[in-house]
Order: C-alpha cells, then structure tokens, then sequence
C-alpha cells in the first residue's frame, strides 16, 4: 500500500473553495475536490490518495455533499472500489463506492439512509481527506479524472 499526494493536495491553493451562495448560513463552503490520480505515478488497489486539507475546526456535512462519478472517462479498465475518510477512519464520510459509468450520489454509510450521517468537527490529526481505494479492475493511469466530490463544510 503505497499513499501518494493528489496533485491539489500538493499544489492545494484557494481557487477550490467557493462560497455556497446560501445568506442564510454565510460560513457554509463547498469544496469541488477533484478525484484525479496523481500526475507523477499510476495508482493501484489498497493505495491511499490524500486529496486536500480541510480547515480545522470545519463541520463537515456528508448529509449535503455528493459524489459524481465519471470513471469511463477516466479510468482503464471496468471499476474503482473507494472509500473516503481521513487518517483516523478511512471511511469517516463515506463506506465503500465504486465508481464506474456516469452517476451522481450522496454520500452515505453503509447501513443507514443517504443523509444520515453525523457532521464531523475536522481535528488537526483528521484534517487530509484521504481515498482508500479498496479494490481495482484496470489500472488508473496518472493524471486521469474519475469525476469529483463535492463536500459541503460549516466553517470554524
């Protein structure tokens, strides 16, 4: 298992966040994270991905963000078996998708209804956003897309 830095974790700059536009909750942002594999080196199964710090003392809100898969564009081979999470818990926001054609959902935990999901105050240890990915068929090539996350956060 090999962890490897997506290229915005590793360039990871202001232009991705975006005010939701909502007056009523002016600290709540969206964060579109892009779910490219890095540009240096192919990924394989059990790889961990860092993605992008959140802000410390943000609440994420799974029960609003939504996962967009665009693997055939992206990715070679069928499918991409992932989970999302963070040092502590790999899968903190999100159990075990699997990206493959075109589909849009929310994230969810196993078990419970879509939106259901505890926010979560980001710690300092927690703060990277990390993709496990669990299970690979193909081969994800550096540089290609298999679509994005969308993550809504309450900032501090």
């Amino acid at each position: 298992m090999a962890q490897v830095d997506a290229d915005l974790y590793t360039e990871q700059n202001e232009t991705f966040l975006r005010a939701a536009g909502n007056s009523k909750f002016p600290k709540q942002v969206s964060y579109k994270i892009p779910l490219t594999a890095p540009s240096d080196s192919a990924v394989v199964a059990a790889d961990t991905v860092a993605l992008f710090d959140l802000p410390i003392g943000a609440v994420v809100r799974p029960e609003l963000s939504v996962l967009v898969s665009d693997a055939a564009a992206g990715l070679t081979g069928s499918s991409i078996t992932v989970t999302l999470g963070d040092a502590a818990d790999a899968d903190r926001y999100m159990v075990s998708d699997i990206l493959t054609a075109f589909q849009t959902g929310p994230l969810t935990d196993a078990g419970k209804p879509a939106g259901l999901l505890a926010p979560y105050t980001v710690a300092e240890a927690n703060k990277t956003l990390v993709l496990t990915l669990a299970a690979i068929t193909g081969t994800w090539l550096a540089g290609e897309s298999a679509g994005h996350i969308t993550l809504v956060v309450d900032l501090p």
